[in-house]
């Protein structure tokens, strides 16, 4: 049972975009994971972010300590996308975008 103290829900601002601001609504929950049946040693946090217009939601989990705020939060899920894009960007410029590796 959750109780509505411990979920954090907020429309925010995460970055300037070339078309304007990127505002999203923005979740962040504190869970226990739970792996192969067995449940982890801590706590991490559960983060929700949903498009404004409802058309886009993604979850991911975070080990962030309890006290990092939530606008903290967005922004580094939020850079994920520039992070893997760039490491996209960087194989193809190694040319190992076209490696094939067979077993």
């Amino acid at each position: 049972m959750l109780s509505s103290d411990k979920i954090i829900c907020r429309t925010l601002k995460v970055r300037d975009t070339q078309r304007g601001e990127l505002w999203i609504r923005f979740s962040a929950l504190r869970v226990w994971r739970i792996e192969d049946e067995l449940s982890c040693c801590q706590q991490v946090w559960l983060l929700i972010r949903q498009e404004l217009d409802g058309s886009d939601t993604k979850f991911s989990f975070s080990n962030a300590k309890d006290s990092t705020p939530i606008e903290i939060l967005a922004e580094w899920q939020s850079r994920r996308y520039f992070v893997e894009r760039s490491l996209q960007d960087a194989k193809g410029l190694a040319g190992l975008d076209e490696y094939q590796v067979t077993g």
